[in-house]
């Protein structure tokens, strides 16, 4: 049995490779909350990725730079067009009933692109000036979240890093 087979436990979420399919599977059972959290990581990570070769006016040498700055644990082993389609196959499967296995990689993908949303959503919510502010910088659809804890989610739902 590979590594992260033996960390699999009932609950699961829905990704997809360009070839095989992989089962995600977190060392404790998900809750909305945290598939909430995770769908608007994915959501803001592609729309990042996406939004880069506009800002660099397309001049690839740019483009990676950013990405390599930005995602430097993503870099290691993804160019921007190939963890930008990885991302976005991840966020369509997310609420699909189809059942699908996960490797390393998206275990790495995954965690960079929470531990990127996270830190920007706490840094957000914290400077927030007005009540208001601080709902709208809060909201996790369906959820307002003040605070997330990035080390308790890995915890939670990492159960072997290795990257």
């Amino acid at each position: 049995m590979r590594q992260y087979e033996r960390r699999l436990t009932e609950s699961f979420l829905i990704v997809s490779d360009f070839t095989r399919h992989y089962l995600l599977r977190f060392a404790n059972p998900s809750d909305t909350v945290f598939q909430a959290i995770l769908r608007n990581s994915l959501d803001f990570v592609v729309d990042d990725i996406a939004a880069m070769p506009d800002v660099h006016q397309n001049d690839e040498f740019l483009v990676k730079e950013d990405f390599n700055n930005t995602y430097q644990i993503m870099a290691k082993v993804f160019t921007p067009r190939l963890a930008l389609a990885t991302l976005k196959r991840m966020r369509d499967c997310l609420d699909r009933p189809e059942i699908y296995y996960l490797n390393d990689y998206h275990y790495l993908l995954l965690y960079e692109t929470l531990e990127c949303y996270v830190d920007i959503h706490n840094d957000a919510v914290a400077i927030s000036h007005t009540k208001k502010d601080r709902m709208e910088t809060s909201f996790v659809d369906p959820f307002y979240i003040e605070y997330i804890d990035f080390e308790d989610i890995v915890d939670l739902f990492f159960s072997i890093l290795i990257f």
